[in-house]
């Protein structure tokens, strides 16, 4: 049992012992192949669940990132909006009427930043 334990932490080769056992029974020996290749596919299903849970935390990650930058992006277009709206608001009241519209409308600086919005 010490040996089967040596062999998955510190670091006794399969083959070496494979070469020690050539003499014993069958029976041992297939014991031995089964050993060894329930151990492979433990760890190959450790390292796949490993990897897949790193690769799920990464997705998340990059989500939220994507998320909170369409969230900046949105909030610097409405402060992009309310710059230019307010200096178009010739009396001041926070509104904009339909003439004051029409003026910007008019407005060389305001047909480019509509543009530039792609509006």
């Amino acid at each position: 049992m010490i040996t089967l334990y040596q062999i998955l932490y510190n670091g006794v080769l399969w083959g070496d012992l494979w070469d020690e056992m050539i003499g014993w029974s069958w029976f041992f020996l297939t014991a031995y192949l089964v050993y060894v290749a329930f151990s492979v596919v433990i760890l190959g299903n450790m390292m796949a669940s490993f990897l897949f849970s790193l690769q799920e935390k990464v997705s998340k990650k990059e989500k939220e990132n994507m998320i909170q930058s369409e969230i900046e992006s949105k909030e610097e277009f409405v402060k992009q909006m309310n710059s230019v709206f307010c200096e178009f608001d010739a009396n001041g009241n926070g509104a904009i009427s339909w003439t004051e519209f029409q003026i910007a409308l008019e407005d060389p600086r305001m047909h480019t930043f509509l543009s530039s919005l792609e509006l």
